[in-house]
């Protein structure tokens, strides 16, 4: 007992110093969301690629990437492109690695739409091999006419 009453005079005062603080707050008054609406009449096709990876699971848990578009993989090549937007897909930490094939090919496009992934796995004993394979369609946007905003009426 004779320990607590010692013990209460510390806590108050660390209690006291706690509670001295200064909480400052600043806060930005933007929307909560961003809208453009874009319609296939505002874009011009440029082309279609095909983007792949090639890679192990060990455990289900380690992966080991063997090919990315066809070509044996770098692991010390940091490049990583995300097209899949903040939906995503469950495919898309491979497919990172392999979107920037896109990017090369089709420098001027600044639409991507993915239009198909697809997996093939193969199941082994004790992990799978597995292929992840997308098509890609890019895009420019039209420069050829007024915005549908400034048109005369």
């Amino acid at each position: 007992m004779k320990n607590i009453i010692k013990l209460l005079p510390v806590l108050a005062i660390a209690l006291v110093l706690q509670s001295c603080a200064t909480v400052s707050r600043n806060s930005t008054f933007k929307t909560s969301s961003t809208e453009l609406q874009v319609q296939m009449s505002d874009l011009v096709f440029v082309g279609e690629t095909e983007v792949s990876v090639t890679y192990r699971t060990l455990f289900g848990v380690f992966r080991h990437i063997d090919l990315v578009n066809g070509e044996e993989f770098d692991a010390s090549n940091k490049e990583y492109t995300d097209l899949n937007g903040s939906l995503g897909t469950a495919y898309a930490g491979p497919l990172k690695k392999a979107y920037g094939k896109v990017l090369k090919e089709y420098p001027d496009a600044r639409y991507f739409q993915v239009v198909r992934i697809s997996k093939k796995t193969d199941r082994l004993f004790l992990g799978t091999d597995s292929e992840v394979k997308a098509v890609v369609r890019a895009y420019k946007f039209r420069t050829d006419y007024a915005p549908r905003c400034c048109q005369k009426k």
